[in-house]
């Protein structure tokens, strides 16, 4: 069973992710802002960290360079999961190293369906 690190500020959204995984059979951990889900990732090396961009105290990007530059996290697949869509937060998820970037507000399904993806070895474009 593959285990995800859901990384929001937002209690609702939070609980809302955790649940979309724990009803789809992961074991799910939560952290509310960056520095608490960056402990986690590098405590718990969860599978997959669906990854919220605004977050107090570590931003998603820093988090996400921070595992990604460790050779002891690197492959932990990060999904980086934001209200915002602008080119210029694509193109620095990909700098950061995040393996995918979804907006806020798709359906649910398109959260597991690329979530499957990544954890069977698949890289976003």
């Amino acid at each position: 069973m593959a285990k995800v690190l859901v990384v929001d500020d937002d209690p609702v959204m939070l609980v809302a992710c955790q649940q979309l995984f724990l009803g789809a059979g992961y074991q799910v951990l939560g952290a509310t802002d960056g520095l608490s889900g960056l402990e986690m990732a590098r405590k718990e090396r969860p599978d997959l960290v669906l990854l919220d961009l605004m977050l107090p105290k570590l931003d998603g990007f820093e988090v996400c360079q921070m595992l990604k530059s460790d050779e002891k996290f690197q492959s932990i697949k990060i999904l980086l999961f934001t209200a915002r869509k602008d080119e210029e937060v694509i193109r620095v998820s990909k700098e950061s190293g995040a393996d995918a970037y979804l907006t806020k507000g798709c359906d649910p399904r398109q959260i597991l369906d690329i979530s499957k993806h990544l954890l069977a070895g698949g890289k976003s474009d």
